[in-house]
């Protein structure tokens, strides 16, 4: 399972839900990622980071921290509207 995707050094890395995994990558633009997994339950939280929302347990303008216990960078700019997409997937909104 992808728990997120991010952009380092111009390659989207994909992080798996199970760490020993070894780390993709690929020279795919996040938009196009973005684009076709956005029905999937996956959030664009930051430029840099794609999110599987599964994995959200906290939301907060400070960051999102995964299930995995990562906190990842949220932007501030655009954070309302995260919240309300995540809000609304998860039923609540």
């Amino acid at each position: 399972d992808l728990v997120y995707a991010e952009i380092d050094e111009r390659m989207v890395k994909f992080h798996m839900a199970d760490v020993s995994a070894p780390v993709r990558k690929s020279r795919m633009a996040l938009r196009e990622l973005e684009n076709q997994l956005e029905d999937d339950g996956f959030l664009r939280i930051h430029n840099s980071f794609l999110v599987n929302m599964s994995y959200i347990a906290a939301l907060q303008t400070s960051g999102v921290t995964l299930t995995t216990g990562q906190v990842l960078p949220v932007s501030l700019h655009g954070y309302k509207a995260i919240k309300m997409k995540y809000m609304a997937w998860r039923g609540r909104g």
